[in-house]
This record gives structure tokens, C-alpha cells and sequence, in this order.
């Protein structure tokens, strides 16, 4: 009985011991585990907290910059994270930000299937003298510091190189007094300076010579579609502008911009007047954006002379009014498809070439013009793309060509890039006139006149590069 009895109590002890050690054990176990919740507690509220300073950072990002967010401050952390190299040449006690330098390249060779013995391409622009020959277009260097905060200043500098910049220079008072010629290949492309008032979400000013809001197309060709820029870029927009301007996020996807300026492409004005740009930029999804621009405002040089004291003076003309409205759409539904609309209207008081019957002086009348162009981009394989481009411009007074004329075109380019960012360029153009505008081998002056065709067809190839 005894035995039986120190049997049963032995159990019991064992028992009790095993159990205080699993008692003990889960405790331990349970302790363990809280502490491990409390580290991730702590370590979730501290990630909580950086994602809300990088949502904040993304936001202001979004609203104040130009270009995207994540390369902004990719950029400016690299360029941060080497202080101490030559990366950073500026004085940072006056320019706290780094300063981003790019550039840009733009060569081709072109060929005019008419053969014109003018060796011209007529009514193009930017490559009006390239028949039969290469053409360094465009050699850029851009320096970026501008505003990216409110309570910031900045600036942005531009200049430009080569046989473009003749196309688009501003003139000043000399070019308008005729004292220098249209033959300069260097250009303030942009010079200006930026500042974000820290009123509501931001204002934006800049103040000095700037690139036009006008047009779907700019002055880069590597931002645009085709190789050649069409007629609704080269003839009825201008191209830059000087003066200041105000911007004004609204929404997340309405930007509102307003302009006051010397005129088209003058970096002096030629008149008394000025002209007024009102500016709205919509993008309510990813996938489409619609831009509106309109400009009232005298640009009209003042051309009529008289001699005081034996010096010129120019006479104020600030009666003639020219009226300009844009508006442009993109679509882009898929990521390898994209779709583009660009249409124009504008009117210049008293500005037709139309000469009176019988008198050989203009009629008087408004030189008008309107025109649309359509644009369609294809991503068919990775590293190449097919774009084709189709307008029309009726130039109504000649006003904007100095012809009185109807004009289309049909493009289509091919791009491949080589190894980026260097891209290269087949294009094929068609274009046509109402008139004869378009010279040919048998164009030359004959009995006094010229000759000439109703269509053009030309082929480029151009190799673009940017950093």
C-alpha cells in the first residue's frame, strides 16, 4: 500500500514538474512573440511614416516639375551623393540645387526627287536648303537649374548651334532696322528665370525668353514624330516668345498659363504692343492630354521712316491686331500606340498679299489662315517605330507663306535607335500646293518667269542624339 502510494505521489510530482515547465516554456514563448509584435509594431509605424514623407515629396514632385518625379530626384540624390566631385561646379551657396546639363544633336541628309536645280526644298522650314546634302541641324546645350518647390528660384538656359538656329532666332532692333542679317547659327534658344510663389498649391513665374506653348511639334525634332516639321509648325505658330508668365495648377490634371509677351519670336519688340497668351493644359487620364493656347496681341513691325535731324525713326504701328488659336490632343491607348491632333486658326489685319485689280498694292484686306494635321505613332518592334503624318494649311491672303495657296502633305517615318539614345531616321514626304511653288530641274528663269510643279517629294535619313 505503501509502495502503491510513493508510486502515486511520484507521479503526481513529475507530473507537476512537467506541467511548470510547460507553463513556464509557453510563457516564455508567449513573451517572446509580443516582443517580436511590438518590434514590428515599431518597425511598420517607421515605414508608415517614410512612406508618407515619400508620397509628400512625389506629390510636390508631380505638381512643380516639368519632367518625371523618380528622375528628378534620382538626379538630384546622385549629384547630392558626389558633392565633393566635379559633378557639381556652381556655387551652392547661391544655387542651393544641382544643376542638370544636357545636349542634343541633330544631323541629316536629304534629297528632293524633283531635282531642283534651285537646290532648294520649297516652303520648308528647317530644311529648305538641304537638298542633295548633309546638314548639321541642330547642336544644343541646355543647362537646367529651375524651381521645384515653392519658395525656390531657378533658371533655364538653352543654347543652340547650327543651321536651325537660323530659322528660329528671335530678332531684335538690329534685325528689324535691317542693321544684321537672318544668318546666325547661335541662339538663346530659352534664357529665363523661374520662381515658385508659395501661394495655395504654387505659382509658377518666369521671366524672360522662353519656348512657345503653341503647336503639338517643337523646335527638338527627337521630341517629335517625323524627321520634318510640318507646315502648322513652320508657318502659323510662332516660336518663341520673351516676356513673363504665370502658371497655376488648378487640379491634379488642369494647369492654367497665362502670357504677357513682346510677340512672335522677337526678343525686342517691333512695336508698341504687346501680346496676350491665355494657355490650358488638361490631362484627366494617363492616356490623353488636350492643350488649348490663344494669342491676341500687334505683331506688326513698324516699317514706316521719317528723318529727324538726319536719324530714322520708326513710326508706332499699333493698330493692326493679329488673332491665333491652337488647340492639340494626344492619345495614347496602348503603349506601343499613339495618336496626335493639331489644328490652327489665326488672322492678321490687314497682312494679305493680294494685290487690288489694277493697282499692284495690297488689297487691304485680313490675311487668314487655318489648318489641321493628324498624327499616328506605332511601336511595331522594341527599338523601332513607324509614324505617319497627313495636313492640310489654306494660307487665304498669303499672309503666312506669301502665297495665296492651299497646301498638303503626307509623311512617313521609320525610327530605329541604334543603341540609345542614339536614334536614326528614314522619312518619306509628299507635299502639295494649290499653285506652282515647287521648283524642278527645268525651273530656272525662263523669258523672265519661273517655272515650276505642284508637288514635292522628298527623302531624308537623320540621326539624332540626345544627353
Amino acid at each position: 500500500m505503501s509502495r502503491r502510494l510513493n508510486g502515486w505521489i511520484t507521479l503526481v510530482a513529475v507530473t507537476a514538474v512537467v506541467c511548470t515547465a510547460l507553463v513556464r516554456a509557453e510563457q516564455s514563448g508567449l513573451d517572446e512573440m509580443l516582443q517580436r509584435m511590438k518590434a514590428m509594431e515599431v518597425k511598420l509605424n517607421t515605414q508608415e511614416q517614410e512612406i508618407g514623407t515619400l508620397r509628400q515629396q512625389l506629390k510636390t514632385s508631380e505638381r512643380f516639375n516639368t519632367l518625371k518625379p523618380d528622375v528628378h530626384m534620382q538626379i538630384n540624390r546622385a549629384l547630392e551623393a558626389k558633392s565633393g566631385s566635379n559633378l557639381v561646379f556652381h556655387n551652392p551657396d547661391l544655387h542651393k540645387r544641382s544643376v542638370r546639363i544636357g545636349g542634343y544633336f541633330d544631323i541629316s541628309y536629304q534629297y528632293n526627287l524633283n531635282r531642283p536645280d534651285t537646290q532648294t526644298n520649297a516652303l520648308r522650314v528647317f530644311d529648305n536648303e538641304d537638298n542633295n546634302g548633309f546638314n548639321m541641324h541642330l547642336a544644343e546645350l541646355d543647362f537646367d537649374g529651375t524651381a521645384q518647390a515653392p519658395g525656390e528660384a531657378g533658371f533655364r538656359l538653352d543654347l543652340a548651334l547650327g543651321t536651325d538656329a537660323r530659322k528660329f532666332h528671335a530678332f531684335d532692333k538690329a534685325d528689324i532696322l535691317g542693321g544684321v542679317a537672318n544668318d546666325r547659327q547661335l541662339d538663346l534658344q530659352q534664357a529665363y528665370i523661374d520662381y515658385i510663389a508659395p501661394i495655395g498649391s504654387g505659382i509658377t513665374f518666369k521671366f524672360g525668353k522662353m519656348v512657345t506653348p503653341f503647336g503639338f511639334e517643337v523646335i527638338e525634332a527627337q521630341e517629335n514624330w517625323n524627321a520634318s516639321r510640318s507646315y502648322q509648325f513652320g508657318y502659323v505658330i510662332p516660336f518663341t516668345h520673351t516676356g513673363v508668365t504665370a502658371s497655376y495648377k488648378f487640379f491634379d490634371s488642369w494647369t492654367l498659363t497665362g502670357h504677357l509677351v513682346n510677340g512672335w519670336d522677337n526678343m525686342q519688340d517691333n512695336n508698341d504692343g504687346k501680346t496676350a497668351i491665355l494657355q490650358s493644359s488638361w490631362s484627366p487620364m494617363k492616356w490623353f492630354t488636350w492643350n488649348v493656347v490663344g494669342a491676341v496681341g500687334n505683331e506688326r513691325t513698324a516699317t514706316d521712316r521719317v528723318t529727324t535731324d538726319g536719324t530714322d525713326a520708326v513710326q508706332n504701328n499699333d493698330s493692326d491686331v493679329r488673332y491665333n488659336v491652337n488647340t492639340n490632343m494626344l492619345f495614347t491607348p496602348w503603349e506601343t500606340l499613339s495618336f496626335g491632333i493639331d489644328a490652327t486658326w489665326g488672322r492678321d489685319e490687314n497682312a494679305s498679299v493680294r494685290v487690288a485689280p489694277g493697282t499692284g498694292v495690297p488689297n487691304g484686306r485680313d490675311g487668314i489662315w487655318y489648318g489641321a494635321a493628324g498624327y499616328v505613332k506605332w511601336g511595331f518592334l522594341k527599338n523601332w517605330y513607324v509614324a505617319g503624318r497627313g495636313e492640310y494649311l489654306n494660307d487665304i491672303g498669303g499672309s503666312r507663306t506669301g502665297v495665296a495657296q492651299k497646301l498638303w502633305s503626307g509623311t512617313a517615318t521609320v525610327s530605329w535607335t541604334l543603341a540609345a539614345p542614339l536614334e536614326m531616321r528614314f522619312e518619306y514626304r509628299h507635299d502639295g500646293s494649290s499653285e506652282n511653288p515647287f521648283a524642278d530641274t527645268e525651273s530656272g528663269p525662263t523669258g523672265g518667269t519661273r517655272k515650276g510643279r505642284a508637288t514635292q517629294d522628298t527623302l531624308m535619313i537623320q540621326w539624332l542624339y540626345k544627353w
